[in-house]
């Protein structure tokens, strides 16, 4: 009751030393672990049935609290895909644990996340509960809905979660950037969040009214995290789902494919003009580096420069106002303009996605940052009775550091990224306020890595952006869990 871990939580019991309590007690038999942790029966970003195995060479409340990273291994098939050197001589215990996930999977009819621990003698099963961001479900009935990816709130998505990682990635970036052109009244292109399986799609009532929603000639579709950005033409998007839905109700994203006439990209200067530079051969061509420009120096309407002058003047700069020193990239078709899509204007550092960058919770994220400081008193408070995997604490509860970093992500109206050495569970009192997470060391299993996927909230590990954080500097990252190994990605520091 006087102990580290239980003294947070005391104020809940309204228990003093002056006031007796009467409680009921249960005993439990304590496992003399040499080893410890976690496992998923299946990948908890891509959802592939690979059982990723945490553990430490002890007790594995360090673990799951966030405060030691512990050690990992992968099992398919039972076969060892990979592991730390250290657990190598240790590959029957790693086995036994996958065929021990797997059974509680089988048991919860869904894939499952274990704590588990190993003494002298034997495996214990610690605890099971199913894997929340990973849930599949099968219906002959048919099932067809939809809503605005971008600018539908997050209530109105409350029945198509767990989003797919590359729709929270969408939504994460998106979003915003939607919500300000609507503000501005200029269109942002159509996302919608599509929840269906294949009698659903046969149905031609139902499916007739999805197509009606679209109003571009060509779509993108993004499917699964195999079959990604294929665009087709509107007319051929049914026949293309049908190809790959079965009865199982799965979530997917169609963007409308805005070509255009000309592709436009924009940006505010220092002495209040802004430089615009566009091509008829589209905005992928300008990107690409592969198309014919003409530029202009907008103040006005400026009759040398493109239609809409003095539009693309004022949102660039208000832009810039709400989202920082940004470029935006459009497109008009007929005419109308639409915003794109926005860049951080940066330099480039080249990563390896293996050493330099991991990926805990998949999205993108910009903005100042708020630092965590290591102290024994946030690991003390990551280990107590009031912060549970089942639900998000209040700061108040975990007392005056939580509270003042609260504060301070409040201060920059929930924009602010979290730069943090460990993945504290007690962090999770953070998740209302906070834009993204940047850790030093972390765990992919641990209570606040769970919580940040299951909340759409983008997190990654890099010590790069982590000593970036520490000096003051504004973060910009962006992951999706398509990376393959060794695969570069670009990580953005705002200068």
């Amino acid at each position: 009751m006087y102990g580290a871990p239980e003294f947070p939580a005391r104020p809940f019991w309204n228990a003093c030393e002056e006031t007796p309590v009467e409680m009921t007690v249960i005993v439990q038999r304590m496992v003399k672990a040499r080893f410890a942790g976690v496992a998923f029966s299946h990948d908890p970003l891509s959802g592939e049935a690979v059982t990723l195995i945490e553990t430490v060479a002890s007790l594995g409340e360090a673990m799951v609290s966030g405060v030691d990273k512990g050690m990992s291994a992968r099992v398919s098939d039972q076969q060892l895909l990979g592991c730390d050197p250290a657990l190598e001589p240790h590959k029957a215990l790693l086995l036994e644990v996958a065929t021990l996930a797997a059974n509680a999977s089988a048991a919860l009819g869904l894939p499952a996340d274990i704590e588990w621990a190993a003494d002298d003698q034997k495996l214990w099963l610690l605890q099971a509960r199913p894997v929340t961001s990973l849930r599949e479900a099968r219906s002959l009935e048919p099932v067809l809905e939809w809503a605005e990816l971008y600018i539908a709130s997050d209530d109105a998505l409350m029945d198509f979660r767990p989003l797919p990682a590359f729709a929270q990635y969408f939504r994460s970036k998106r979003r915003p950037l939607a919500l300000f052109a609507q503000t501005h009244g200029v269109s942002a292109g159509q996302a919608l969040l599509v929840k269906a399986n294949r009698q659903g799609l046969v149905e031609p009532a139902m499916s007739q009214v999805l197509l009606d929603r679209l109003s571009t000639d060509q779509v993108v579709l993004d499917f699964s995290d195999q079959v990604r950005q294929q665009i087709l033409e509107r007319g051929a998007l049914l026949e293309r789902l049908l190809e790959l839905s079965d009865e199982r109700v799965v979530c997917f994203v169609v963007r409308e494919f805005l070509k255009g006439e000309t592709g436009l990209i924009t940006q505010a200067c220092d002495d209040g003009s802004t430089t615009c530079e566009w091509s008829s051969e589209g905005l992928l061509a300008i990107n690409r580096g592969i198309a014919g420009t003409q530029r202009a120096r907008l103040v006005a309407h400026d009759p040398t420069g493109p239609a809409d002058a003095l539009q693309l003047h004022s949102i660039t700069h208000a832009a810039g106002e709400l989202l920082g020193s940004v470029q935006l990239e459009w497109v008009r078709a007929g005419q109308q303009l639409h915003l794109i899509d926005f860049s951080p204007l940066s330099t480039f550092v080249q990563v390896e996605d293996s050493t330099e960058i991991r990926l805990i919770s998949p999205g993108y994220a910009d903005g100042p940052v708020v630092v965590v400081t290591a102290g024994r008193q946030m690991e003390e408070l990551s280990i107590s009775a009031t912060v549970s995997i089942n639900s998000i604490p209040t700061s108040s509860s975990l007392g005056a550091e939580l509270e003042e970093l609260e504060r301070q992500l409040r201060a920059h109206d929930g924009q602010a990224i979290v730069v943090s050495p460990r993945p504290y569970a007690a962090l999770a009192a953070l998740l209302p306020f906070a834009r993204g997470f940047v850790f030093e060391k972390a765990s992919m299993l641990c209570h606040l890595s769970i919580l940040l996927r299951e909340h759409g909230i983008p997190a990654v590990e890099s010590e790069a952006l982590y000593q970036q954080g520490l000096a003051g500097q504004r973060i910009t990252f962006s992951q999706s869990p398509k990376a393959l190994p060794h695969a570069v990605n670009e990580v953005r520091e705002l200068q």
